[in-house]
């Protein structure tokens, strides 16, 4: 079961598998790991309660497998491997997305995963670096 509350003001707040978050526990959580007073804390939150918040939408376009391999390319200058969270934040795209291009790109040997690493990979022959053996 998930929780989740709605007030007035349009904040929703929520957890999954128990009951909502009353501002008291959020106070206590954030407290907890700070050096504010539970005082601190919760005037900091019903302040917050009196800001509207909104999401902007992200107007970059995720970038073509093709059209990625000049900013692989330019990523390798300066680093000697990348991952897929770079690869997903380089050319705009979901995990998902960046999951399987690597794997599409790791199967044709224009990237190779780091010995002993699930995460990291160096540029392959003929695609990023004619370097490498």
């Amino acid at each position: 079961m998930t929780g989740s509350e709605r007030r007035a003001d349009g904040v929703r707040i929520t957890r999954q598998g128990l009951a909502p978050l009353t501002t008291e526990e959020i106070a206590a959580e954030i407290q907890r790991d700070s050096s504010l007073t539970r005082g601190d804390v919760i005037h900091v939150i019903n302040e917050l309660q009196d800001i509207k918040f909104h999401v902007v939408a992200d107007n970059r376009s995720i970038v073509s497998q093709r059209d990625s391999i000049p900013l692989v390319r330019d990523w390798f200058d300066s680093h000697d491997v990348i991952t897929m969270l770079n690869y997903a934040t380089l050319c705009h795209c979901s995990h998902t997305t960046a999951r399987r291009r690597i794997a599409s790109l790791l199967a044709t040997h224009h990237l190779e995963r780091l010995p002993h690493s699930t995460t990291c990979y160096v540029p392959g022959i003929n695609l990023y670096s004619t370097t490498r053996p």
